[in-house]
C-alpha cells in the first residue's frame, strides 16, 4: 500500500494554511530493507520545533513534521505550524524563521490532536535525539493539555545509533550529516530536519551495512519474515 493511499494524516488538516503534505518523495530502499528485518510495516520519522527547551513554564510546540517510510522505501511527509500558546523568544526565531505572527492562527497542540489523530504516536518512531527530546516534549504538552494519549516508547533513534557506532555520547544532527555526506542547508525547520535524519540513516546503512546498523538499535531485534 502506497503513501499515497495509506493516510498519514486527517484530510482535515489540510484546512490549515501552513499545512504541507508531500507524496511520494524520494524512496528511501536501505531503510525499508531496516523495516522489513525488524517486522515492522513502516516507521515514521518526526521532528518539532519548540519555543524553548523541556519543561520550561513558557514551552511549546510551534512546528511538527511526520515522514512517513514503508517496506518498499516509499515515504511521504506532512509538516504544519502549530500555535503554542506561549512567546517564541528572538532567538528560537531567529534560528528557526518563526515568529509569534506566523503561527497566531494556527491550531494549538489539541486542536492539532484532534484534526491530525493520535494513531501515529502508536507508530514506531524514529528521528534524531527523539528518546530525550522529541518523545518527552510530546509527553509534556500532552500533559499539559490533559490529553490522554499515549506514545510508544519503543523507538529507533537516530542519534543513539551514531552514538554507539561512533562511542561517543556527543554529536548533534548537522554534525552527523556532514560526517555522512548529507548537505545540511535549510536546517532548523521540522520537515527540513525530518528528511535530513532520513538521508542521513539512508547514507549510515549504506556506509556500515544493514546488520551492523541493526545491531546498534536498541529495543529491537533482528529477524527474518
Amino acid at each position: 500500500m502506497s503513501c499515497a493511499t495509506n493516510n498519514l494524516i486527517n484530510h482535515n488538516m489540510q484546512n490549515s494554511k501552513s499545512f504541507n503534505r508531500d507524496i511520494q518523495l524520494k524512496s528511501f530502499p536501505l531503510i525499508g530493507q531496516i523495516i522489513g528485518k525488524l517486522s515492522l510495516k513502516e516507521i515514521i520519522i518526526f521532528d518539532l520545533e519548540t519555543t524553548t527547551f523541556l519543561n520550561q513554564k513558557s514551552s511549546g510546540i510551534t512546528e511538527i513534521a511526520l515522514l512517513k517510510i514503508l517496506r518498499n522505501g516509499d515515504s511521504c511527509c506532512v509538516s504544519t505550524l502549530v500555535n503554542p500558546e506561549n512567546p517564541i523568544s528572538l532567538f528560537v526565531s531567529n534560528l528557526t524563521g518563526i515568529t509569534s505572527d506566523h503561527v497566531a492562527q494556527e491550531n494549538n497542540w489539541p486542536a492539532f490532536i484532534k484534526k491530525v489523530g493520535h494513531h501515529w504516536m502508536k507508530s514506531t518512531l524514529s528521528g534524531f535525539n527523539i528518546d530525550r527530546f522529541d518523545i518527552p516534549y510530546i509527553e509534556h504538552q500532552n500533559g499539559r493539555y490533559e490529553l490522554n494519549h499515549s506514545i510508544n516508547k519503543v523507538t529507533i533513534d537516530i542519534r543513539g545509533i551514531c552514538q554507539s557506532i561512533h562511542k561517543t555520547n556527543k554529536g548533534t544532527l548537522e554534525f552527523y550529516c556532514n560526517h555522512y555526506g548529507v548537505d545540511v542547508s535549510g536546517a532548523h525547520r521540522a520537515k527540513q530536519d525530518t528528511l535530513l535524519t532520513a538521508r542521513l540513516f539512508e547514507n549510515m546503512i549504506e556506509r556500515h551495512g544493514i546488520n551492523m546498523i541493526i545491531e546498534n538499535i536498541v529495543g529491537f531485534e533482528a529477524r527474518e519474515d
